[in-house]
């Protein structure tokens, strides 16, 4: 416990010191936050437009909401532990509403350590899990750029001549955003492949077979495209080619239809 506390602790101090203008929790687990003027600071910093001003007002403080997304967190730690416990470090504060216009979740280099989500009321159980690791996952990269680095700095980086179709909206997209839905994607298969999600409960991300197609078709052209894949560092590169392991049909072998 000493050990997770100091990790934790060293944590939070670098990440106020990136992003001085987020407050941040003084828990030792992620905070659930449903209202206040907090919230309505994190949604700001995090660039999460479109939401009712009021949202502070009873109208919009729904327990229920926050009720489906703490039960996806316990969930996540009851059946995949590893997960479980590296969520409890790297995020610091999960913000749940209701009064943005369109649901979903988000996180951003501007708050690392925050997540927003706000599930729809079709959402499942398994997607309100799905959403967790997915923001999770985009928080480990942060931190992970800003360790080894990602990116070669280089104007062709928003250059559209560089971008390539995503693994998740299967839209051609700058660099940065394709690497992160590879692999956040390869993390969502490999998520359902372990705890055995069944196709049915799931709908945010897609059916499995699709994902992985659309996952397998980002990778390769992103490695073939030779603009596009110079732009990465020897360390995204690896972690690039991690998933291309990752990704094989056995991946699919576990999910339930």
């Amino acid at each position: 416990m000493k050990g997770f506390l100091h990790t934790l602790n060293a944590l939070k101090e670098h990440l106020s010191q990136i992003n001085p203008e987020v407050t941040r929790s003084k828990e030792i687990e992620p905070e659930f936050i449903i209202s206040g003027d907090r919230l309505t600071s994190l949604l700001q910093i995090m660039d999460i437009e479109k939401y009712n001003k009021n949202m502070n007002s009873p109208h919009f403080i729904n327990e229920k909401a926050l009720h489906r997304v703490r039960k996806g967190f316990n969930y996540l730690n009851k059946n995949d532990s590893q997960l479980g416990d590296t969520f409890r470090v790297v995020v610091d504060t999960v913000a749940v509403t209701t009064a943005v216009t369109t649901p979903g979740s988000a996180s951003s280099h501007k708050a690392v350590g925050m997540i927003w989500v706000q599930p729809d009321n079709n959402w499942s159980d398994k997607d309100i899990v799905e959403s967790l690791v997915h923001e999770m996952t985009h928080t480990l990269l942060y931190l992970d750029e800003q360790c080894y680095g990602h990116f070669h700095k280089d104007v062709a980086l928003n250059d559209e001549k560089a971008w390539v179709p995503s693994a998740i909206r299967n839209t051609r997209r700058p660099v940065y955003g394709v690497v992160h839905s590879i692999i956040v994607a390869t993390e969502l298969l490999s998520l359902r492949k372990r705890l055995g999600f069944n196709e049915d409960d799931i709908s945010i991300h897609g059916r499995s077979s699709e994902l992985f197609k659309k996952t397998k078709y980002a990778l390769n052209t992103l490695k073939q495209q030779q603009l596009s894949w110079e732009l990465l560092t020897p360390r995204m590169k690896s972690l690039i080619n991690r998933s291309d392991e990752i990704l094989t049909p056995d991946l699919l072998s576990n999910i339930s239809t």
